[in-house]
């Protein structure tokens, strides 16, 4: 059973992988003329955090997810690389 568990981390730590560096990839190559359309995307989340207040702890929360297409490429690129990797 906990093997299952690490399995199923590896692959989800690869695939996250593949979208960080995914994205890393879109906006340095996003500023080269003539690829700019490599930076546009999607922004999914909160666009003012959220400050909660218990009376004796207070935490701020703020979550943004900016998804472009690098990063749906460097996820497809996570899987295959799982796939082959693990599987």
């Amino acid at each position: 059973m906990l093997y299952k568990t690490k399995n199923y981390l590896a692959k989800f730590f690869i695939i996250l992988m593949g979208v960080i560096l995914g994205g890393l990839i879109g906006e340095i190559l996003g500023s080269i003329p003539g690829l700019g359309f490599l930076k546009t995307g999607v922004q999914i989340g909160f666009s003012e955090p959220v400050t909660v207040s218990l009376m004796v702890i207070e935490f701020t929360i703020g979550l943004i997810f900016k998804i472009n297409i690098m990063s749906i490429v460097g996820a497809w690129v996570g899987y295959v690389v799982k796939k082959k990797i693990i599987e």
